[in-house]
């Protein structure tokens, strides 16, 4: 990680924590699955400051709208997790950035969505993309992917 640039500090075991422009992030590797690599970050968003109905809204416009990222509620707190199975994949000095720079785009999308109450604008579309049984594995590009790069393009504006 020092060659990534990134200064870890062991918080237990498995558990490592480092900063990188200005957020915490925690990289935690599985101790039964090697090749097992999460890397999360807290979104910023407690649990108590929001109310339940915004919480959970809020996390499922994000967990639709961004590929690889899911958030999840841990101890109160709204954290954003990337998970990867390397399988023998070991070109971290790539692999990490990716995974930083995902969880960094999803944090922003997720202030910007709270922030614009985004999950508002287009309430009927956002139920039936988070209702839906479809899983999307981000390798397929489609007209529904154009849509949501137009969301993100007017969120930047």
């Amino acid at each position: 990680m020092k060659n990534l640039g990134f200064e870890c500090e062991q918080l237990a075991g498995l558990f490592y924590s480092f900063e990188y422009e200005g957020l915490n992030y925690l990289i935690t590797f599985d101790k039964d699955d090697e090749d097992y690599l999460t890397v999360s970050l807290h979104a910023g968003f407690s649990v108590k400051d929001i109310s339940e109905d915004t919480t959970f809204r809020l996390m499922n416009i994000t967990n639709a709208h961004m590929r690889y990222v899911k958030s999840y509620i841990l101890l109160g707190d709204i954290y954003i997790f990337y998970e990867y199975d390397a399988q023998g994949y070991e070109d971290y000095d790539r692999l990490i950035p990716h995974m930083v720079y995902a969880l960094e785009a999803a944090f922003v999308f997720m202030h910007e969505a709270f922030e614009k109450k985004l999950w508002l604008q287009n309430d009927d579309a956002d139920e039936d993309a988070l209702n839906s049984d479809n899983v999307d594995d981000g390798n397929d590009v489609d007209s529904e992917d154009d849509d949501d790069l137009e969301k993100l393009r007017q969120l930047e504006d």
